[in-house]
């Protein structure tokens, strides 16, 4: 397995931001259960927007939890609305 130093790590979610599924669920089993006290008060996480949590026991600074199109499996995730930047991000899972 190889192991990765990243400062920041993409989950693509939906409005409830449920940690039990897909790559997220790989996420918050690596970030532990910090990460889901956290993300409980944050949905619903409305289409379009990203919340950005601590990576806790990852070794990232932050995860970043996004409502994207891409979530419902259109072909462009653009995500809006945080820290004045705008991305077009890669498939997240």
């Amino acid at each position: 397995m190889v192991l990765f130093q990243e400062d920041v790590v993409v989950n693509s979610t939906g409005l409830a931001i449920n940690l039990n599924v897909s790559v997220a669920k790989a996420i918050a089993q690596k970030a532990g259960p910090k990460l889901e006290e956290a993300c409980g008060p944050l949905a619903p996480l409305n289409e379009g927007s990203i919340v950005v949590t601590s990576g806790y026991d990852m070794t990232c600074t932050h995860i970043i939890h996004c409502n994207s199109h891409y979530h419902r499996h259109d072909k462009d995730c653009k995500v809006r609305k945080t820290y004045g930047w705008e991305h077009d991000l890669p498939n997240t899972g």
